[in-house]
């Protein structure tokens, strides 16, 4: 508790904007495995983070009926849109994900930025059946 007061302070003092960010995390592949690893890199690159329960669901628009374990993050940052878009994608890339395997159907892990600074940014996921199960 006291670190993030002085990590919140820091931030204030050397006048770093805090973005707020809405993820969402899935995997039909080494599932919890996947999830877990993803977590922890998150957490080793953003801050304030604060998960959904993890649910399982039905695969969208998919030829491999495999079920995604999915959860949701809220989280914040001081980096801009273009380096958290980087960072996402080299963490999918850290935990197996590859044209090949996403052609394949095998989803290691994906993370999709949803929201960034309450700016919807993938609204085709946030109008979903499963993303409003998340809600309630």
């Amino acid at each position: 508790m006291q670190h993030d007061f002085v990590f919140r302070l820091s931030r204030i003092l050397m006048n770093k904007v805090n973005h707020k960010l809405l993820l969402c995390i899935g995997s039909n592949f080494q599932s919890e495995e996947k999830v877990s690893a993803a977590k922890v890199l998150l957490e080793a690159n953003f801050f304030n983070l604060h998960f959904s329960d993890a649910r399982l669901t039905a695969p969208l628009n998919m030829q491999r009926k495999t079920p995604f374990l999915n959860q949701l993050v809220v989280a914040e940052t001081d980096k801009d849109l273009t380096e958290v878009r980087r960072m996402i994608k080299s963490i999918e890339q850290q935990l197996g994900r590859t044209e090949h395997s996403k052609a394949e159907g095998i989803i290691p892990i994906d993370i999709d930025l949803l929201e960034w600074d309450r700016e919807v940014i993938h609204s085709e996921i946030i109008k979903n059946k499963y993303f409003a199960d998340f809600l309630f």
